[in-house]
């Protein structure tokens, strides 16, 4: 019966965003209320008052290292599409080259982007750079997720350091463990 209840939020999360097409932002609020419920309700995950914000703030504790790199790519997204300098830049690749292959190259190559910074920022930087070029969203889409999936070594760091602090393990072994590992893949 613990195992039915400690679904019921995951199962509650999916149902909102497949069936009743909700955001992730609202899924994961519901489910946020659900499980904040669930602690006073449910005599298996009862929490006090004081250990469920102690929890709460844990969880926001471990979204820290995260938030560091997206919400700077979100902001860097927003200016350059208020100042008008993603515009800017994809009229100067248009104006270099015709060649739409070339064009996908040029605003910064998302799998260098990735590389460097993880989570997804190469996908904010540069996925409204190929719309902007006018590229075809299927096309754009695909190409995000190998951007995602060619740069191996993408959000190791940051990967590295949220997993540490999980687990508990030293962040060093953890990251020396990992590049074995993705090494020899």
């Amino acid at each position: 019966m613990v195992t039915i209840f400690a679904v019921i939020p995951l199962a509650v999360a999916l149902v909102l965003m497949t069936l009743f097409q909700r955001n992730s932002r609202q899924a994961g609020l519901v489910t946020l209320v659900l499980i904040c419920a669930m602690t006073g309700v449910v005599p298996a995950f009862h929490l006090s008052p004081l250990q469920l914000l102690l929890s709460l703030g844990a969880g926001g504790a471990t979204a820290l290292p995260v938030l560091t790199v997206l919400l700077p790519a979100l902001l860097l997204y927003h200016l350059q599409r208020v100042t008008g300098s993603m515009q800017i830049v994809t009229q100067h690749i248009a104006r270099l080259t015709s060649d739409r292959d070339l064009q996908v190259l040029l605003p910064g190559l998302s799998p260098f982007v990735e590389a460097l910074c993880g989570f997804g920022v190469g996908i904010i930087v540069i996925v409204p750079m190929l719309l902007e070029l006018r590229l075809d969203a299927l096309r754009v889409a695909v190409l995000s997720l190998l951007g995602l999936l060619t740069s191996a070594w993408g959000a190791m760091g940051v990967a590295v350091v949220l997993t540490a602090s999980l687990t508990g393990l030293p962040v060093a072994q953890l990251g020396s463990l990992t590049a074995l590992v993705v090494q020899r893949q």
